[in-house]
């Protein structure tokens, strides 16, 4: 009967360990030259060995989030009609890590006619 009970109790408080999340998360804001937002870009993590892509898109106030993203190392790409397409990295993304990259995108160079 000992050894129900401890048994119980050792099931018990393995139930209320919470798990280790080892994933990471990319965050940060996309901002224009003159430091305003920019609403509604797309966002995308790429493992660069994997080539698994994760995408997200900016809010009214130019916050990315992207969640869950295995460790290892990744290419950001922002895009945005009217500017330049923006890529960085290598970006290396550790267990557990929460990465704030605030970007700044450029104006596209539209062909004058």
């Amino acid at each position: 009967m000992r050894w129900l009970a401890s048994w119980l109790l050792f099931i018990g408080a393995a139930v209320l360990v919470p798990a280790q999340e080892y994933r990471g998360t990319l965050l940060g804001v996309v901002t224009d030259p003159s430091g305003a937002a920019v609403p509604n870009a797309a966002v995308t993590a790429t493992n660069n060995e994997t080539r698994v892509a994760a995408a997200s898109r900016t809010n009214q106030e130019g916050n990315y989030v992207i969640p869950f993203l295995l460790p290892g190392v990744y290419t950001l790409r922002v895009e945005q009609a009217g500017f330049k397409t923006l890529a960085r990295g290598p970006i290396e993304l550790r267990v557990n890590d929460r990465l704030r990259l605030d970007l700044r995108l450029e104006v596209a160079n539209w062909p004058i006619r």
